[in-house]
């Protein structure tokens, strides 16, 4: 029997950030737990791309929990020649991983009803695995969900040790910085139904442009990010395979992974609905390949974000936007992938 849900996710053994191996234990054993609580049949597939031949490999790195009765890992493996075959084309900036065609990698290969792709350093809710193992998901809907990032914690990860450090949030459309003063959790509420109140705003702006322009009072016209939740979309989108096939999984044309999670998003709005759940993740501050100003300014993303503006004029004029889409040979579909499980 195949499982309910799958969870992707990629990275290699280069110690990303410092502390990666830490950060994917801390995923692995988070994670694994409330799939073994709440009984939810799943399997991890974890995509080593283009790993480096010096360092010791992924797999004797990490620990798996033992016992496991509800949860099956895997590892595939995207050998160094398919990395260089990528960033030979000159049409990608060179980076060592492809994050999004490693996803998609995995995407391809899973075998869940749903699939989830996440970062290999998000911890995940418990109320979110509760609502999954009710198996209610619908086919119909594409699922967000708000992250809230906490900064290294150096005892066990407990609920208690994230929200103690925990210092943004990232909702649609907006981030909030928490104050050090008032409890966390109350925050984040607060957050929540302000969240909502200044997006009604924003779109009775767009409304009602005379009135605002009579005022100065800005109105922003290119508003995609208020109509779709996509911020750090790239850690936590989930969908009905059927979907992710619909929709040819992540583009892997893009330039660089930076902002192709929020295209993906984009695609997906225009074919689903949105669900955002209530309970939210947890992201582990970490070291970053790129600065989120320079990732801004530079040139290939800055064709990603045009690509982004386009589609979503095309979506809200309700164009044709299957160009947008992959070819039916994502996700690697024609190379045979060395691939173990644990």
């Amino acid at each position: 029997m195949d499982p309910y849900l799958s969870i992707v996710l990629c990275g290699r053994n280069d110690n990303y950030g410092g502390d990666f191996v830490q950060r994917l234990q801390s995923f692995l054993d988070w994670n694994i737990s409330y799939l073994e609580k709440y009984k939810i049949k799943s399997e991890i597939i974890f995509v080593n791309w283009n790993p480096v031949n010096e360092n010791l490999p992924i797999d004797q790195l990490i620990k798996l929990p033992i016992n496991r009765q509800y949860v099956i890992f895997s590892i595939i493996t995207v050998p160094n020649e398919i990395h260089e075959s990528y960033s030979k084309t000159g049409q990608k900036e060179i980076i060592p991983i492809y994050e999004f065609v490693a996803k998609n990698a995995g995407i391809k290969r899973a075998k869940g009803t749903f699939i989830l792709s996440v970062n290999a350093d998000i911890l995940i809710h418990e109320q979110i695995f509760h609502h999954i193992s009710k198996y209610r998901l619908s086919e119909s809907n594409y699922y967000r969900a708000n992250r809230i990032d906490f900064k290294k914690v150096n005892t066990k990860l407990t609920r208690r040790s994230i929200w103690k450090t925990a210092f943004v949030v990232s909702l649609k459309g907006f981030t909030y910085y928490f104050s050090p003063y008032l409890p966390k959790k109350i925050q984040y509420g607060f957050c929540l139904i302000f969240n909502q109140m200044r997006i009604k705003w924003e779109f009775w702006k767009l409304k009602n442009q005379k009135i605002c322009n009579k005022f100065k009072i800005n109105v922003v016209y290119d508003n995609a990010v208020f109509h779709v939740h996509s911020s750090a979309s790239g850690d936590f989108m989930m969908m009905h395979r059927n979907n992710w096939q619909k929709l040819n999984a992540y583009p892997e044309y893009t330039s660089i992974s930076t902002h192709t999670d929020f295209l993906f998003t984009l695609l997906s709005h225009a074919f689903f609905k949105e669900k955002t759940f209530f309970y939210p993740i947890f992201h582990q501050d970490h070291e970053r390949r790129y600065e989120l100003n320079k990732m801004n300014s530079e040139k290939y993303s800055i064709e990603t974000m045009e690509i982004c503006q386009d589609l979503n004029r095309k979506i809200l004029n309700k164009e044709n936007i299957t160009p947008y889409l992959n070819g039916e040979d994502w996700g690697l579909m024609n190379i045979k992938l060395k691939s173990a499980q644990r």
